[in-house]
């Protein structure tokens, strides 16, 4: 049996073509891919790096707690503002009703 080197040299050529491309083709989408990876890395890089910036400037339990304090406080002072304001509304309604029996006295008076 005889080899046809006519047929055969051209069909390693190819194969041997075939192979190269693959490995070439293969190496730039690899390179293409590690650029792409890279800049996806940088972009979440930079998002934790806000994530970080953005819960370091959250309040921490002390300043909650102290919050809430203060918060009580107001709370309180509300409630005894309000009570003083009730006092002054009822003594307001006595005058008033001591005024308005001045002026029907008044008005009765002049008839």
């Amino acid at each position: 049996m005889t080899i046809d080197w006519t047929v055969s040299v051209p069909f390693l050529f190819s194969v041997a073509a075939m192979i190269y491309t693959y490995f070439m083709t293969r190496r730039q989408d690899v390179e293409k891919r590690f650029k792409a990876g890279s800049k996806r890395m940088d972009e979440m890089e930079a998002s934790i790096a806000e994530t970080k910036m953005r819960i370091d400037a959250l309040p921490v339990k002390e300043d909650m707690h102290a919050m809430q304090l203060t918060l009580s406080e107001m709370a309180g002072s509300l409630n005894t503002m309000s009570e003083r304001l009730r006092s002054s509304n009822e003594i307001m309604r006595r005058l008033e009703t001591v005024v308005n029996r001045h002026e029907d006295h008044l008005l009765d008076k002049s008839k």
